[in-house]
């Protein structure tokens, strides 16, 4: 899970660097919903197999980062005191989306 994160941190990154973020927050909403859709129409003995359950988290944690242009863009306004102000709410943010996780569990 953690290396799709930091894979998908550097994807998105790349990304935002040529498509306007309105367009690519859809994308990254229709590949949410896709997991969505095409997981649970899965046969059961496809995640038998350890490459493809590795493949299939490494592609959760790819989709988790995308919620972060979410957080960036719609906080962008509120940004008056730089970039540390910026890092420091998008890690409350993120610390309290990991603990609601480890609850949920």
């Amino acid at each position: 899970f953690y290396s799709g994160a930091f894979i998908g941190c550097f994807f998105w990154l790349s990304l935002s660097r040529g498509i306007p973020p309105n367009v690519l927050m859809a994308l990254s909403q229709m590949i949410n919903v896709l997991f969505f859709v095409l997981v649970p129409s899965l046969p059961q003995d496809f995640f038998d197999s350890d490459a493809v359950a590795v493949f299939y988290w490494a592609l959760c944690g790819m989709q988790s980062t995308s919620r972060l242009l979410y957080i960036i863009w719609n906080f962008n306004e509120d940004f008056h005191g730089g970039f540390q102000v910026a890092a420091r709410r998008i890690g409350v943010l993120e610390s309290l989306r990991t603990a609601v996780g480890w609850l949920a569990v």
